[in-house]
């Protein structure tokens, strides 16, 4: 399977996302350029909207705690 390459627009995307979800969004704009690319291909590397919806969760849940994707 080929991977998907992150671009600054999968970035932003996800960023808006995260609007009104504090602490997370405000950790997540602190992060490396790197870092937050991790964060979107872990979103954006699944398919369905179900799927998306759930990684999405666990997301936030980790930016809240400050952590990195990995």
């Amino acid at each position: 399977p080929k991977r998907l390459v992150i671009t600054e627009e999968h970035v932003t995307s996800l960023t808006e996302l995260l609007e009104g979800h504090e602490p997370a969004r405000t950790n997540f704009l602190g992060m490396s350029p790197s870092a937050r690319r991790q964060y979107a291909g872990l979103y954006f590397e699944v398919k369905s909207e179900e799927a998306r919806a759930r990684r999405l969760e666990k997301i936030i849940d980790r930016l809240n705690q400050g952590l990195k994707a990995t």
